[in-house]
C-alpha cells in the first residue's frame, strides 16, 4: 500500500542530487522510467532494470541481498509496525518511511519493504506510468522479486548445483513460494519440476525470451488479482 502526499511534499521528496552534487541513487533509478504510460511488459522490464541498477550502485554481488541496500540511502527509513496490511510507505516531511507488518515472518517483511521502495521510486510519476492500482502493485512485486532474487544470482546458484527450493529460499531469505515463482519465471522450473539447463558461460541464452510476470506480493486495501503475498 502506498499513501499519497501533496505536491509540495512530493517535490521535496524527489531527492534529485546527493551531497556530492551528483544524481542520487533514487534519482538515477527514477530516470530509467520514461515520462509516459507503460504497458505491462515495459513496466515489468523497467522494474528489473531498476533493481539491477540498485544492486550495482550498492556493490551487491551475492545473496542474500541485504536490506541495507535501501536503508543506507539518505531519507529512506525502514521499520516494522502493527499494521492492518503487509506494509505501507509515506513521506513524513523529513524522510520516506517504509514499514512492514511486525507480525509477519522476516521473509515477508523483506519482500514488503522492497515492494514499498518501488512505490517510492514511482511516486512522482505513478499516475502517469500506470493505468490502475493493480498494475502499480504488480510492478512493485516484480521489483521486489528482482532485487531480492536477482536473475544472475539465482542462475549462478542453480548452476552450482543448489536446486532444492527450500535451500534456495533460505539462501536468498525469501519465502519458498516466492522462490518457486521466481524459478518458474526464469524457466528453471516447469510445473515445479527442475528443467534441464545447460550451465556454462552461454547459459543466459537458455533463459532468453521468458515472459515477465509479477510475484504475488504485498497485500493492500485492494485485493491483488494474483491472490496476495507469497
Amino acid at each position: 500500500m502506498h499513501t499519497s502526499t501533496n505536491l509540495s511534499t512530493r517535490n521535496a521528496a524527489s531527492a534529485p542530487t546527493s551531497n556530492t552534487g551528483l544524481p542520487s541513487v533514487l534519482a538515477r533509478l527514477r530516470a530509467l522510467a520514461p515520462h509516459r504510460g507503460l504497458d505491462r511488459g515495459s513496466a515489468l522490464g523497467i522494474a528489473e532494470r531498476q533493481a539491477n541498477l540498485l544492486l550495482s550502485l550498492q556493490n551487491i554481488t551475492a545473496a542474500p541481498v541485504p536490506l541495507s541496500a535501501l536503508s543506507r540511502m539518505p531519507r529512506i527509513d525502514l521499520g516494522v509496525a502493527e499494521l492492518p496490511t503487509s506494509g505501507l510507505s509515506y513521506w513524513n516531511g523529513v524522510a520516506w518511511q517504509l514499514q512492514a507488518n511486525r507480525g509477519e515472518p522476516e521473509v515477508r517483511q523483506r519482500f514488503t519493504l522492497a515492494h514499498e521502495f518501488k512505490h517510492v521510486i514511482d511516486h512522482p510519476s505513478r499516475d502517469l506510468l500506470y493505468g490502475s492500482h493493480i498494475e502499480r502493485e504488480q510492478t512493485a512485486d516484480q521489483f521486489a522479486a528482482c532485487l531480492l532474487m536477482p536473475k544472475r544470482f539465482v542462475v549462478r546458484a542453480w548452476c552450482s548445483g543448489q536446486q532444492d527450493i527450500d535451500q534456495l529460499a533460505e539462501l536468498f531469505v525469501v519465502s519458498t513460494e516466492a522462490m518457486t515463482r521466481r524459478l518458474l519465471h526464469l524457466g528453471l522450473l516447469t510445473q515445479r519440476r527442475p528443467r534441464p539447463l545447460y550451465c556454462s558461460r552461454r547459459r543466459s541464452t537458455a533463459l532468453r525470451g521468458n515472459r515477465h510476470f509479477a510475484i504475488a506480493g504485498t497485500r493492500s486495501t485492494h485485493a491483488l488479482s494474483n491472490g496476495g503475498h507469497p
